[in-house]
């Protein structure tokens, strides 16, 4: 490939076309008037523009699918006993991978640590005035950070803050840990020291870290493409990958904004001039989003929504997911999200369907209150031969209900929510109740406040530990409990 102009005879000659060069002309001479091709200079052929690109990118080129030699290469150099136990080794090997593969250069942005939720913090003595804490998130993503004590401190104060926080924290963001930091653990509840020396200190324990965020794989591979036989696009290319800074936010603005309403939520590719960055607009940049984290149990898989259309009869949701479980779906399978029942439209092999939702369904949920980038329950369809855990349930949403209270804790999480009151003859302490598709039992029934004790799995592989006071969700009874309420009725009536 020399990444030159052609004219119409090389084409004629190279590819054996079954017409003439004037006609080739007349064709080449249609497109450049459209648009799709230029002249660099008088005497030069024709190269495509970004507009050209652009079309052959959307209307004619398709997605195929990896070679095995490629496949094999992956398998080979990822070692997965290894990358299993440390997302970053893993992250670093996939980059270096996709520039091997591709021959361009490559990069993967790690998530923004701050939207991570807390999973669970430790506390390290490294020496008597040195203390390492080590904070795990939910999505697999380690933080690491060392602070200086002005004054030793004893283990049993390093063992109470560490239980005191992994009770208090759990569940939350580490952006809302740093600015409730001193609410959520008062520093006058105990007389251990270590936790105003913790406080002072959690702006930088829970602070994101941008450094360190962008991994870059393949900067020599450009040297071997004719494009940049040039010397000042090489240098403008390398200065810009130095900046990591505004890589970071090229690559987080072309996640954010599609440049059509037609474009895949998922794979976004910007074109030369597509790109703000002036010194990338003689290249192609592709970005595809990938998600962090693995699900098991009732609940199959947590979701995101990457994209959701309105229109005139209800509107269509973009559902992505990490589980493999899901990688045999097909069209028209029911499918449940957040406790709705609902319809698989399309099916994208890269783990990614779309949901219709009509305006009856629309009225009785919390789907209006769904954004981009919410979390989401998945849950197949039960086959007749499956084994049947939990209870009961028919994704046929009964009413939404109110979170009161979230009290995440270290053994059983507390979740208190609001019944209302022609639904109490629904609820039985002990009995089952499924909330935004998560089948739970009622511990403790308060007038019309309910209260679900979560277990730690449950909290974990379930988006519940995502919920907050105030928010709204998706509320399934009992089906034995609704048809032995509905037949009493009809008892009472007919006496």
């Amino acid at each position: 490939m020399t990444a030159s102009p052609v004219g119409s005879r090389y084409l004629t000659r190279k590819h054996s076309l079954n017409f003439s060069d004037a006609t080739l002309r007349n064709v080449m001479a249609d497109l450049e008037e459209k648009g799709y091709i230029n002249q660099p200079y008088a005497s030069a052929g024709r190269v495509p523009t970004d507009k050209g690109y652009r079309y052959y990118v959307d209307d004619i080129a398709k997605m195929g699918n990896l070679h095995k030699s490629e496949k094999n290469k992956i398998d080979h150099n990822i070692d997965l006993e290894k990358t299993t136990k440390h997302t970053d080794t893993m992250l670093k090997e996939a980059t270096q991978i996709l520039s091997q593969i591709s021959q361009q250069i490559s990069l993967i942005l790690t998530p923004s640590l701050s939207k991570g939720i807390f999973n669970r913090i430790d506390l390290l003595s490294i020496s008597s005035e040195r203390l390492m804490i080590v904070i795990t998130i939910d999505n697999g993503f380690v933080k690491t950070v060392m602070i200086e004590l002005q004054s030793e401190v004893t283990q049993k104060d390093i063992l109470q803050l560490t239980e005191l926080l992994n009770e208090k924290l759990a569940g939350i963001s580490l952006a809302e840990i740093r600015e409730t930091i001193s609410i959520r653990v008062p520093p006058n509840d105990t007389d251990n020291k270590l936790i105003r020396i913790f406080i002072e200190s959690s702006k930088e324990i829970f602070n994101d870290i941008s450094e360190g965020r962008l991994i870059v794989f393949g900067k020599d591979n450009i040297l071997t493409n004719p494009e940049f036989e040039r010397v000042d696009k090489v240098k403008g290319i390398i200065e810009l990958f130095e900046n990591k800074d505004v890589i970071v936010h090229l690559i987080e603005s072309t996640t954010q904004n599609p440049i059509s309403t037609n474009e895949d939520p998922i794979i976004k590719i910007r074109i030369g001039k597509e790109n703000q960055e002036s010194k990338l607009q003689d290249c192609s940049l592709i970005t595809a989003k990938y998600f962090a984290g693995k699900s098991e149990g009732i609940i199959k898989d947590i979701g995101t929504i990457t994209n959701i259309i309105t229109h005139t009869h209800g509107l269509t949701l973009y559902i992505s997911f990490t589980s493999d479980n899901f990688l045999n779906l097909t069209t028209d399978e029911s499918i449940c999200i957040n406790g709705v029942c609902l319809t698989i439209t399309h099916f994208y092999n890269l783990k990614q369907f779309t949901v219709d939702v009509v305006q009856e369904t629309l009225s009785k949920t919390t789907i209006p209150l769904w954004t981009i980038s919410k979390r989401v329950n998945l849950e197949r369809a039960l086959k007749p031969t499956d084994r049947l855990g939990g209870g009961w349930i028919q994704g046929h949403i009964d009413c939404t209900a109110l979170v009161t209270h979230v009290i995440p804790l270290t053994y059983a999480s507390e979740i208190w929510i609001k019944i209302r009151n022609e639904d109490l003859g629904l609820i039985v302490e002990k009995g089952s109740i499924t909330i935004e598709g998560v089948n739970l039992t009622i511990a403790e029934i308060k007038d019309n406040l309910i209260k679900l004790a979560i277990i730690p799995f449950t909290w974990e592989h379930t988006t519940l530990s995502d919920l907050k006071p105030n928010h709204c969700v998706n509320v399934e009874f009992d089906i034995l409990g609704k048809y032995f309420l509905r037949q009493w009725n009809i008892h009472k009536s007919a006496h």
